[in-house]
């Protein structure tokens, strides 16, 4: 597959002055060394090397992470592959077009609307007055601010930049999209569908070089990873041995790892009373309307009423402990008698990758019927054993009808594609590789 981005012995410094009145000093010494020669005049400057000698390659269709402690080099490496910065020595070439996500919003006017600077950044670009329309849709589609459109970019969340400018960078469809940190900010819903984004661009032909801190991502997005320290190039390879080389790197440090990885947010969602009450998780209409915006689909016969987790207690939860006791409690609505329906769940990742699925058969355990306007609860059981990082999940329900041989025909009552959307804590023990192992258990109330 061919090359897209050329990077050989890379080098990036900076001169550091003491005092402001040795940089005049500085361009007269250099004028003598230059015009006459005078080699043996010093230098009143230091130099810090901030980057030295990469040199790597990025395919087509590839995605290549970077990773690296704070002062590593990683944004300035971004900054001179956009052709923000340039290069002290070494070699730098790209075949086609760069859209690049780096400090956030700047390259917008705070005092103008989003749709003022829409229309400058399409200018910019050369987008022509026939596309700017379906160029300008596009960009509202995906960041999903109409409302704000006609406000000063001023009044907007640091979520709502993101959202802006993540929309406007892959509307360019580019050849190659450098992402720096960007998607640590704003919600896990969007962050979700910039992953599926992502993966929609790298189908197309898009090469994404990604810049996180989020070991999470770093393993779930990339085909390879550069591993940087202190300005140099420690390792580029497949995302576990790097990634494993990283948190070597990290204990040599002395550096609490706990402290680094576990970004477990405390914010539950508390209950008063620790029974089992139905009516206290319906928050019916806000749940089908984000459902119905989600894609779900179905023949009605059912309705998936809310789908929420909990722990032990039945309390709602968005943020787990690595293996604590989970209950997943999905209201139900049948809409028709139903005989034998199947429900089945799945987990993902934020970037599209399923990591569990299971359903009542493989428990072996079947539903009695169901009349019709019957209201009733499945609860899943189990213990949140997977990696650490941001999880979605689905749900369905469904029927199977034997037909010949192993031949079954499908019939889907109503399925949630984004139903519940949760985050998982580091193991005490430290990282672990692989995403899981799982048990499940099931009731029906």
């Amino acid at each position: 597959m061919a090359n897209i981005l050329f990077v050989k012995n890379l080098s990036k410094e900076y001169k550091l002055y003491n005092t402001l009145n040795k940089i005049p000093k500085q361009i007269i010494i250099d004028f003598f060394k230059k015009f006459l020669k005078l080699k043996f005049l010093k230098d009143v400057y230091s130099t810090r090397v901030v980057l030295k000698n990469i040199s790597f390659t990025l395919k087509k269709n590839e995605t290549l992470g970077i990773i690296g402690k704070n002062g590593s080099g990683k944004s300035t490496l971004l900054k001179i592959i956009s052709g923000v910065l340039t290069h002290s020595s070494g070699s730098l070439k790209v075949k086609g077009k760069i859209s690049s996500i780096l400090e956030l919003g700047t390259a917008f006017n705070y005092e103008l609307t989003a749709y003022e600077n829409i229309e400058i950044y399409g200018s910019l670009m050369g987008i022509s007055k026939n596309n700017f329309e379906n160029f300008k849709r596009e960009i509202i589609s995906f960041a999903d601010i109409t409302e704000y459109l006609n406000q000063p970019l001023n009044t907007y969340s640091t979520g709502m930049i993101m959202r802006l400018a993540f929309s406007i960078q892959i509307s360019i469809k580019p050849n190659l999209l450098i992402i720096d940190e960007a998607l640590s900010v704003g919600d896990i819903s969007f962050q979700e569908k910039c992953f599926r984004k992502i993966n929609s661009l790298k189908k197309n032909g898009t090469s994404i070089i990604f810049v996180s801190h989020s070991i999470d991502q770093i393993r779930q997005i990339c085909d390879r990873v550069i591993l940087l320290d202190k300005g140099e190039m420690v390792l580029i390879d497949t995302p576990n041995l790097v990634l494993n080389r990283y948190e070597k790197l990290l204990q040599n440090r002395n550096i609490d790892t706990k402290k680094d990885f576990n970004k477990i947010n405390k914010d539950i969602v508390q209950s008063n009373s620790t029974n089992f009450d139905r009516h206290r998780y319906l928050e019916i209409k806000n749940f089908r309307k984000k459902a119905i915006e989600d894609h779900n689909f179905g023949n009605n016969k059912a309705s998936i009423l809310n789908v929420v987790l909990t722990d032990e207690k039945n309390n709602p939860q968005k943020d787990f402990l690595y293996n604590q006791r989970c209950h997943c409690l999905i209201f139900v609505k049948a809409n028709e008698k139903l005989n034998n329906i199947i429900s089945s769940y799945q987990i993902r990742t934020l970037t599209g990758e399923q990591i569990i699925y299971a359903d009542n058969h493989l428990v072996n355990m079947k539903y009695n019927s169901f009349n019709k306007d019957q209201n009733f609860t499945i609860v899943w059981k189990f213990n949140m054993n997977l990696s650490h990082g941001n999880y979605v999940f689905s749900t369905k329900l469904s029927k199977v009808t034997p037909l010949t041989g192993i031949r079954r025909k499908w019939e889907t009552y109503d399925k949630v594609n984004t139903a519940y959307i949760f985050s998982v804590g580091v193991r005490s023990e430290g990282l672990i590789d692989n995403f899981t192992t799982w048990e499940n258990k099931l009731e029906i109330i």
